[in-house]
């Protein structure tokens, strides 16, 4: 029976966001090429779906504090997580166009990202100051 509620909601969605996903490509195509006009990286570029990596010049929990920051004074919360990449001092974001990105103009979200990279990299805000914002270990999820 499980199933059956899974497979219901599963059609809804195609129904619901396969006639949308052309126009999530493009938004996510137009989005990625404003964040490399910002200076940042992104991966694949251009997008080939609704859905890219963003890289930025931040270390993750100071840019974790800075998007709590930016939410407070704005209230939107424009991102999802933060993760550390291999190359120090830089995190990936994952960006994933959809009905909710309908709200945020691409210039609003770029200049989110601009406002939280400068208070990440504020005066007096180090690694040691920011808050910990406790995360699930690999463990918890079933990885080891």
């Amino acid at each position: 029976l499980r199933n059956f509620y899974a497979a219901i909601g599963g059609l809804d969605g195609l129904d619901a966001h396969l006639p949308k996903m052309a126009d999530y490509k493009a938004r996510a195509v137009e989005l990625a090429a404003a964040f490399k006009a910002a200076g940042h990286a992104v991966t694949p570029d251009p997008p080939r779906s609704n859905g890219f990596h963003l890289f930025v010049a931040a270390e993750p929990k100071l840019l974790e504090a800075a998007h709590l920051d930016v939410a407070e004074a704005t209230g939107c919360w424009h991102f999802g997580s933060f993760a550390a990449t291999p190359v120090p001092g830089f995190t990936r974001l994952e960006i994933m166009i959809g009905d909710a990105a309908e709200d945020f103009p691409n210039a609003e979200i770029v200049d989110a990202l601009g406002r939280m990279m400068a208070l990440a990299h504020r005066d007096g805000m180090t690694l040691d100051s920011a808050p910990t914002i406790p995360l699930a270990s690999p463990s918890e999820h079933g990885r080891t």
